[in-house]
């Protein structure tokens, strides 16, 4: 819920990040997961959540499995994605 305390935003974020990355190994769903916005979804939860490892991990996770399609690749490090991995590694 979106007035849920700032303890459950960061598990909800994991569990989207989760969600997806499961979904993205089929490749019809890595198309409807970008062009649904996921893969901005997934950066923000990374962004918003630096330091929650579970978040971090998953993010990263459910890029890799977008990241197979060539198109999402690309969306991906427009989206500043490369960044957002860099300053994951380095927490």
């Amino acid at each position: 819920p979106a007035n849920a305390g700032p303890w459950l935003q960061p598990l909800q974020k994991y569990r989207g990040c989760c969600a997806l990355a499961n979904l993205a190994v089929n490749d019809n769903n890595k198309v409807s997961i970008a062009a649904v916005g996921g893969i901005s979804a997934v950066l923000e939860a990374m962004r918003r959540h630096p330091q929650d490892a579970n978040v971090q991990y998953r993010g990263c996770r459910a890029l890799t499995n977008l990241a197979i399609n060539n198109n999402n690749k690309m969306s991906i490090a427009t989206a500043g994605g490369i960044t957002v991995v860099l300053e994951s590694m380095r927490q």
